[in-house]
């Protein structure tokens, strides 16, 4: 598939802490506000949060962590991530409140969180046991149903409606899974020439991305509709595969193709027909990833150690 013509999106590199070199964003919400990490680029980063203007703020630890790292935000400036090896949230007033551990579960990981303040992730134990877990707005943890065959099973993303997203492990094969409101679990099917399969992100209409195996240590990005039909997202003649990451409610995704030559990850969107378009790096960059896209358009990533962030044109 030729890439369409289209204006490309504006390249802002957000800054990092004073006094760090790396920084990564891994979510940005529809007011254009990105969060992420900051930090030395081995074993010491702070979680981070950017204003629409670019400025970043570094997000308190737990009492006695040193490092932490924010995974997501919703509408409404709340945060969720990590404090040393425990799962917490900032609310929207900066203050962080850890993540109950569900019974019998040793370590937490929090995803993703709704606009309602419903937060997802995985939980697991010290035998290496995990399970998909979800938060209330009050922060009581609730396992979620384990999808049958598998023995170990992991939310990644949860729309408005509460539906989650995710992967199930028999222990010899990988499934996209879906949690659905009503209790129920779907397995999703992949696209003739895929296996393993993961899902990644969910929109507010209902269509799931993710990525299947297509060779060994090839993955293509996939696109499930409403109604669960796959497909596999196109990808260009100069790359060997793809990852999704994430989609807004207009069917947009951002992921990164997988390239053999002179790139080894480059950030690309699919536009609603399945168009694939890269995404513009720093001058000097080889390698970048998309990571979030907000409704708006606004896109974030990272390009080797910057921080990214792209603004619709």
């Amino acid at each position: 598939m030729t890439t369409a013509a289209t204006a490309a999106p504006t390249l802002t590199v957000l800054p990092d802490l004073t006094g760090q070199a790396y920084s990564a964003v891994s979510d940005v919400n529809n007011l254009d506000v990105a969060v992420g990490a900051s930090g030395d680029g081995d074993e010491v980063y702070h979680a981070v949060r950017w204003a629409a203007d670019g400025t970043i703020t570094q997000l308190p630890t737990l009492p006695g962590d040193t490092t932490s790292g924010a995974t997501a935000i919703n509408r409404h400036g709340v945060i969720i991530g990590a404090s040393g090896t425990r799962a917490v949230k900032w609310n929207a007033n900066g203050t962080v409140v850890e993540l109950a551990k569900p019974v019998g579960y040793t370590s937490v990981r929090a995803a993703a969180i709704n606009n309602s303040g419903v937060v997802v992730g995985t939980a697991t134990t010290d035998f290496g046991h995990y399970a998909a877990v979800r938060w209330a707005a009050d922060g009581t943890p609730t396992l979620l149903p384990q999808p049958v065959g598998a023995r170990f099973y992991r939310a990644a993303d949860i729309n408005k409606d509460g539906v989650i997203v995710g992967a199930a492990d028999s222990g010899s094969t990988t499934e996209a899974v879906v949690w659905n409101i009503d209790g129920t679990i779907t397995a999703l099917t992949l696209p003739a020439g895929g296996s393993d399969g993961a899902a990644s992100g969910i929109n507010d209409n209902g269509v799931v991305v993710g990525n299947a195996t297509v060779g060994p240590n090839l993955f293509r990005a996939v696109r499930w509709d409403a109604s669960g039909a796959p497909t596999f997202l196109a990808i260009r003649s100069d790359a060997t595969g793809s990852a999704a990451a994430d989609l807004n409610n207009n069917g947009v995704v951002v992921g990164y193709e997988r390239g053999s030559g002179s790139f080894s990850f480059r950030a690309v969107k699919w536009n609603a027909a399945g168009v694939v378009v890269s995404l513009p790096i720093p001058t000097g960059s080889w390698s970048s990833q998309a990571t979030s896209i907000n409704n708006k358009g606004t896109i974030a990533g990272v390009s080797l150690n910057d921080a990214l962030r792209w603004n619709k044109p």
